[in-house]
């Protein structure tokens, strides 16, 4: 077993556990999850993808007199769905320095899910500035974000890399 002397009077025994600890921090410090619409996988027909139009509805486009319909911020910040997907990362922090880095990926996706979940309920809540009357006639509800049903759909999880 190697023995690592270090500097300022911390030495450090590389056991088994102390390899799972290493792998598990590196797992820690390398993986993230992300919840939205990844660019790769957010085709849509015409001209703007999935990906793009939910940044236009996050953000809104005075351009085109679309107010801002923020449905990740509102989902992701409501403290019940925080406290969820905070307690599910935890659980993969406590495995990856246990060394399971399996089951650290699975609480990860398990968080991942709370967020898509969180982030899809907004879509036509009341939660969100209503549609103009224009838009509810053409598209037949006052559900806002709600059209096709393909932006919502698109909503999902992915843990990268960072």
């Amino acid at each position: 077993m190697p023995f690592i002397d270090g500097s300022c009077g911390v030495s450090v025994n590389m056991t088994k556990a102390g390899l799972n600890l290493l792998s598990g921090l590196a797992f820690v410090a390398h993986n993230a999850v992300w919840v939205g619409i990844p660019q790769e996988s957010s085709a849509r027909e015409g001209p703007v993808t999935n990906a793009q139009l939910l940044y236009i509805h996050e953000n809104g486009s005075p351009v085109h007199n679309i107010p801002p319909r923020p449905v990740m911020q509102i989902g992701l910040s409501k403290p019940e769905n925080t406290s969820r997907i905070r307690e599910y990362l935890n659980e993969g922090i406590k495995m990856a320095l246990l060394g399971n880095t399996s089951g650290a990926e699975n609480a990860y996706h398990k968080a991942g899910i709370i967020g898509e979940n969180a982030v899809k309920s907004v879509f036509g809540s009341g939660e969100l500035a209503a549609d103009a009357p224009a838009t509810v006639a053409r598209k037949g509800s006052s559900a806002p974000l709600i059209d096709t049903g393909s932006l919502r759909s698109a909503i999902t999880h992915v843990i990268r890399k960072r």
